[in-house]
């Protein structure tokens, strides 16, 4: 497999970049990374490629994905689905959050964590 170096050295600035500057980045190319995401779907069968968090690209094997995660850790711990609330990034279709949403886990919609720390609150407020 060729190594992009150009891609490669992007994706390690991303890693070290702040919240604010992830954040523009994704802002910036919003809309190309669901082109970016089916591209690189073609170039991998038989794997499932999501947008990821800001700046990430989930690719795991089919049905590995965050509703897998979800489900395990429901079963594992013997709560219901009707209990349980996630917050994700991610919750529209294609996104990695998506799953989750779909299989029926009400799902809040972020930004990042700051913004599930204040959902957080309200509902602590009011309960």
């Amino acid at each position: 497999m060729k190594i992009d170096i150009a891609r490669l050295l992007c994706r390690l600035w991303v890693q070290q970049a702040t919240p604010e500057d992830k954040y523009a980045w994704a802002e910036k190319y919003e809309d190309v990374r669901p082109i970016y995401r089916d591209k690189v779907g073609e170039k991998l069968p038989g794997l499932e490629v999501r947008i990821g968090g800001t700046t990430s690209t989930d690719i795991t094997l089919p049905g590995i994905d965050k509703a897998y995660g979800i489900g395990r850790l429901l079963e594992l711990n013997g709560w219901s689905k009707e209990e349980t609330l996630f917050f994700g990034d991610k919750i529209e279709e294609g996104g990695n959050d998506f799953p989750v949403k779909q299989m029926g886990v009400d799902s809040i919609g972020v930004r990042g964590w700051e913004d599930t720390a204040y959902a957080l609150e309200g509902i602590n407020a009011v309960s």
